[in-house]
């Protein structure tokens, strides 16, 4: 399979980043080295020209294909008129939250396993990330590419969407997907979609197959707006040997448009990878949390239950910097303990972002093992523009002043990192 024409995605204008290697590592670990030059740049994905931020000159940006136990230094040279951010979604920077923002230009993050580490699913015949989002030029614009496949090979694509508040539904055209992982954490594979919801932020890698016998057919890679009152459309085309034509015929439809139900279904339906029996600890309820200007103050290893109650008739979209939480439930109406009792507390999916649909809740839990400033955010962009967003920090016992603390528990913050607001005189 070949990636014949990558397409767009989302870019934002206001952004800063700094890069400090300040990481414990074990000298057997591999360095990676990357330069990236962020710069403006003319570009037309809708036919429009107008001006978007590009890395290397790239958009999107270069692929950050690495492996697990690398140590990767990126340094990036801003050549924009404004300050740049770089935020690193699915990526948990341990004990360094200075080194993650809270948005920026986006690209493709690929983190393989170690060799001798196994995928719990057949090795796929080649990669690909399919970036997802909407575009604001000409209120919208989806990935277009075209592929050229090889009959009976299993390919994984790495979908991500890149958009400011529009969740996507993905699928190729009389193709079924299996998922194998979201964010960075195994599914059990119960499960072949026809087509998958994706909310603001999120990832999934699936596993397409092609078909044996295709009579020289190609196939379309449609990805649809969901709960807009105009679904928009963006197509790719999928091609097999000896393809004669471009797709006939309509596209599938994909799911109505404002079922909410249907997401919600399939999002219950998605599961992580766990031994029978193995069972979390429950939340400390007589956990006092200390709540300052836009920060929770919370304990290092403490566990910590979050419900987001969404009482407005759109999808929201969260995702928390530093972790991955457990999704244990989500419901239509208005949580309260009774909900309790039907949290999947057995094979909850892992993951760092999740959707919570209209006039419902959806509940996590995580446990705080990753010390620093971590910010949970909106991933609308308007949401979080107009503040719905705070910051979690995590600490350790005797460690209210950052000086004392160890760099073997949380890195320091850089002396040249850029301060706004009441920091400013610190």
């Amino acid at each position: 399979m070949r990636l014949i024409k990558p397409l767009r995605f989302i870019t934002s204008t206001f952004l800063y980043f700094v890069t400090v290697s300040t990481m414990l590592v074990h000298t057997s670990d591999p360095e990676i080295f990357f330069d990236w030059t962020v710069s403006y740049a003319q570009r037309a994905p809708l036919g429009v020209n107008k001006q978007v931020i590009v890395i290397n000159d790239q958009f999107p940006g270069p692929l950050l294909n690495v492996t697990t136990d690398n140590v990767v230094h990126v340094n990036i040279h801003n050549n924009l008129t404004d300050p740049f951010l770089m935020t690193w979604n699915g990526v948990q920077l341990r004990r360094n939250s200075w080194q993650d923002g809270a948005a920026g230009g986006f690209g493709a993050i690929r983190v393989n396993n170690r060799a001798i580490i196994p995928i719990p699913f057949p090795l796929p015949y080649q990669d690909f990330d399919v970036l997802i989002g909407d575009w604001y030029n000409a209120d919208y614009q989806m990935l277009r590419a075209s592929l050229d496949v090889g009959n009976g090979a299993t390919y994984r694509l790495r979908i991500s969407n890149l958009g400011l508040k529009t969740s996507i539904n993905f699928r190729i055209q009389d193709h079924l997907m299996r998922l194998v992982e979201t964010e960075g954490s195994y599914t059990t594979q119960d499960d072949e979609y026809d087509s998958l919801d994706i909310h603001v932020g999120q990832s999934y890698s699936v596993l397409v197959t092609a078909k044996n016998d295709t009579n020289g057919t190609s196939y379309p890679m449609i990805a649809s707006s969901r709960f807009t009152k105009n679904i928009l459309f963006g197509l790719g085309v999928i091609r097999y040997p000896g393809f004669v034509a471009h797709p006939l015929g309509p596209i599938s439809p994909g799911p109505t448009p404002f079922n909410y139900t249907y997401s919600m279904l399939q999002a219950q339906s998605i599961s992580d990878v766990f031994e029978p029996n193995i069972m979390f600890d429950t939340p400390n309820d007589n956990v006092l949390l200390v709540l300052g200007t836009s920060v929770v103050d919370a304990m290092y290893h403490d566990y910590v239950h979050v419900v987001f109650q969404n009482p407005l008739q759109q999808i929201q979209t969260w995702h928390l910097d530093g972790y991955n939480f457990f999704v244990v439930g989500m419901g239509f109406g208005t949580w309260d303990e009774s909900k309790k009792e039907s949290y999947n507390l057995f094979n909850a999916v892992s993951r760092s972002t999740i959707q919570v649909y209209p006039l419902a809740w959806t509940a996590v839990l995580v446990k705080l093992d990753n010390q620093g400033m971590w910010n949970l955010r909106s991933q609308n962009a308007e949401n979080w523009y107009l503040g719905q967003e705070l910051y979690i920090r995590v600490k350790g016992i005797g460690q209210d002043d950052p000086s004392t603390i160890p760099i073997q528990d949380e890195a320091p913050i850089p002396e040249n990192v850029i301060k706004c607001g009441k920091t400013t005189s610190l």
